[in-house]
């Protein structure tokens, strides 16, 4: 998902201490979009702290949000993530956060 996030070792970075292995990569967990055509792909991104949104049949990246931080609408170490059949997205954190956040879909102003 995200070509310049070490997949292993040292430089993957941000554990506290007596931990043992720092998180590394860019995909933690996906989920399809409840359409009947499951045209989309949601990708929880631990390492970043984003959500990405793929096409299905393409692969191509069509956007993403979150930020790292531990406001309202920022993610901290996402593990998490899920869809309802209204499209909302859930995701889930770890570590400090521990929490559950429900992002509600607007869809752009298509003028």
């Amino acid at each position: 998902m995200s070509p310049n996030t070490p997949s292993r070792g040292e430089d993957c970075g941000g554990l506290p201490p007596n931990t043992k292995m720092p998180p590394c990569g860019t995909t933690y967990k996906m989920v399809f979009s409840k359409d009947p055509e499951q045209k989309y792909l949601y990708v929880a991104n631990g390492t970043n702290n984003h959500i990405w949104l793929l096409d299905r049949n393409s692969g191509k990246t069509l956007g993403s949000f979150g930020t790292n931080g531990e406001y309202a609408g920022q993610l901290h170490w996402i593990n998490a993530v899920g869809v309802d059949s209204k499209g909302n997205i859930y995701t889930g954190e770890v570590e400090q956060a521990k929490r559950i956040q429900k992002f509600v879909p607007v869809m752009a102003d298509s003028r």
